[in-house]
């Protein structure tokens, strides 16, 4: 039996299914009765049937539930000397959805302020004409500061 190449909603049903359960596009193409990577790739290039944004929507789901996996595998009890490999489980799954679902997983840097000082963003712009030479002073004085002794 050959690969299918077509498309067809029930075999995009079937791919969608599978990356929304976390399962990754790799894997689920290794099946014969699947189609290769590259056509489903392209069925989302091309938004067959409009397959992108179900695809984008599937991948996002996928990545949620391989972070509830992950969190389940960091938070079951295990020995002493298995906690050095969960712990390299755990961020390497962080880091791939931080990389793939940006938006939910990814550090975020918020630049807000809070409600009673919020940031503010101002431009000061000055004509040089206008701007008034200090008067020369020793060379060792700041002569802005004559007045204040």
């Amino acid at each position: 039996m050959s690969r299918p190449i077509s498309y067809t909603p029930e075999l995009a049903a079937v791919v969608l299914e599978r990356l929304a359960d976390g399962e990754s596009l790799r894997h689920i193409c290794l099946d014969a009765d699947m189609p290769s990577e590259r056509v489903v790739r392209w069925w989302d290039v091309q938004n067959t049937a409009g397959f992108a944004a179900q695809y984008a929507r599937a991948r996002k789901m996928g990545i949620d539930a391989l972070m509830e996996l992950a969190l389940e595998d960091a938070t079951a009890a295990r020995k002493p000397e298995d906690v050095s490999g969960a712990k390299l489980a755990w961020d390497a799954r962080r880091f791939h959805a931080s990389r793939m679902y940006r938006e939910r997983w990814g550090e975020r840097l918020e630049l807000a302020g809070d409600a009673a000082a919020p940031i503010m963003h101002s431009l000061i712009v000055q004509r040089l004409d206008q701007v008034r030479e200090l008067p020369a002073g020793d060379a060792g004085e700041d002569p802005r500061r004559e007045n204040q002794a």
